[in-house]
């Protein structure tokens, strides 16, 4: 019997969104609840039962998983392939970083599972599942919303070793943010069996930061420091008018912040568009009041236009030390990127005026 493990970065507090594993049936449970045998046509889709195939042997509601936004059908496909593979498979490295809730770029192409615990028998990578003959020790096994996983320690150091160093990086500080610490990833790391991959993962340690409240904030990170801008710190706690505000990066002498502008909080998540970016603004204009200039960037500018972020971040750097700034003028040059509407947001880097002397 596999022992789940437990203690400090082990637990199993997931939020689950709206998916019920329950809602996924065997073929066997069609054929009882239906009378009949699905037969998956375009799309997956049995369009006389109303079931979408989430995978070979295992069905659901199509208007439920219709419904599903992206990662809890991601979600969806894991429990589908442990309810119709042999044995209990135990999902590792992407995998189970998804099922853990850690942030993720993109959804893992397949899943990915352990294979040789003792008890649980070697597993055949077919062309659905990517199958790892990794050691695993059972103290090293949790259990997530039903489903056999690596433990939290272990999955992020599985990542920092196989994923490349941003995908890696995101999961990484993932697990910080929830409460893990830099030691127990290092013992995880010390406790591997092979050495490969250990040079990448302490790479990605050293790099890794809780302060980063998103994927976004931490790819944001990664390019400062990839183009050599230190001296920042991350979730910088600010007074201004008897109001707390945090900074996404704070250049604290220099009174520059740079702020991640993500898709989620403009999703309607939050509140009204229009109210959000209302109180965005009133925030900014009482930071530049008190002497603060604040740089804006998004998605599109963190993965297609790096280098420019990192150029403006340094211009900044440089006036502002000199003692001098730029009013309006887009240091990158050309005319001012268009600013956020409710309506649509232009993706490129959006400036803030200066604060007035």
């Amino acid at each position: 019997m596999v022992r789940t493990g437990a203690g400090p970065g082990t637990g199993t507090n997931v939020p689950q969104g709206s998916f019920d594993p329950r809602a996924i049936l065997t073929t066997r449970e069609v054929q009882e609840r239906f009378g009949g045998q699905p037969r998956a046509g375009t799309a997956g889709l049995d369009e006389r039962m109303g079931l979408h195939r989430l995978a070979r042997g295992a069905w659901m509601d199509h208007e439920q998983w219709a419904a599903l936004p992206r990662w809890s059908r991601a979600r969806a496909f894991h429990h589908a392939i442990a309810r119709t593979m042999p044995g209990s498979p135990i999902f590792c490295g992407p995998s189970a970083a998804l099922l853990w809730g850690l942030p993720v770029l993109g959804t893992p192409d397949r899943p990915h599972v352990i294979g040789g615990l003792p008890g649980y028998g070697s597993r055949r990578s077919g062309r659905r599942v990517q199958t790892h003959a990794w050691p695993l020790e059972a103290s090293e096994v949790s259990r997530v919303d039903g489903l056999l996983v690596t433990s939290l320690p272990r999955t992020a150091v599985d990542c920092a070793r196989e994923l490349d160093l941003r995908q890696a990086l995101v999961i990484v500080d993932g697990f910080l943010r929830r409460g893990g610490t830099h030691d127990l990833l290092a013992d995880a790391l010390a406790g591997a069996t092979t050495g490969r991959g250990t040079a990448r993962a302490r790479r990605v340690l050293d790099l890794a930061d809780s302060g980063s409240d998103s994927a976004g904030e931490t790819l944001t990170r990664l390019v400062l420091r990839q183009h050599g801008l230190s001296g920042f710190t991350t979730q910088l706690e600010v007074v201004v008018d008897g109001e707390l505000f945090r900074l996404d990066f704070a250049w604290e002498a220099e009174r520059l912040a740079l702020e991640f502008d993500g898709e989620v909080k403009y999703s309607g998540r939050y509140g009204d568009p229009t109210e959000v970016i209302r109180a965005e603004r009133r925030r900014e204009k009482l930071l530049l009041n008190a002497g603060w200039r604040v740089i804006r960037t998004s998605w599109a500018v963190v993965n297609r236009t790096p280098q420019d972020l990192a150029e403006l971040v340094s211009t900044e750097l440089q006036l502002l030390r000199r003692g001098g700034h730029r009013g309006g003028e887009n240091p990158i040059g050309g005319a001012l990127p268009r600013e956020f509407s409710p309506a649509g947001r232009d993706h490129t880097l959006l400036r803030v005026n200066s604060p007035r002397k």
